[in-house]
């Protein structure tokens, strides 16, 4: 079992981004990051609308490189894209389940700070107006 993990191992290094090259990461280690990561962002977190890599970094109890490496590596964006995801897919959430609550509340709620960016964000995502979406939606 050793010689296999050593194996994947060497692949991931080899798969590493150049920036990444010199940064010592067991898999192990890796992937216990990217559950904790995960397990994190499923609490809700991404809706605090200032939240940063660092803040990320020290709620996983991990580095702030070597979380930067595992959302680049394993969902191939940088950390403010991958936030983004997960803040729009709660939008699109919101909108559909809470009709009721108007685009503002829903926009500051799921984390984004500005309405522009959530507007230019959705629309390039969906092809549709936030209103539009809710509303080919039965709303």
């Amino acid at each position: 079992m050793k010689g296999f993990l050593d194996f994947i191992a060497y692949l991931n290094t080899r798969q590493r981004p150049k920036k990444y090259e010199k940064l010592s990461i067991s898999i192990e280690e890796e992937f216990h990051i990217k559950n904790e990561i995960e397990k994190i962002m499923r609490s809700g977190l991404y809706k605090i609308n200032d939240l940063d890599l660092q803040q990320l970094s020290e709620a996983v109890s991990a580095q702030r490189h070597k979380v930067s490496m595992v959302i680049n590596k394993h969902y191939r964006c940088n950390f403010n894209q991958w936030l983004i995801h997960f803040r729009l897919e709660e939008a699109k959430r919101m909108l559909l389940e809470e009709p009721a609550a108007s685009i503002k509340t829903i926009i500051f709620e799921s984390g984004f700070n500005s309405t522009s960016t959530f507007y230019e964000v959705f629309k390039r995502q969906t092809c549709l107006t936030p209103n539009e979406y809710r509303r080919n939606r039965g709303y």
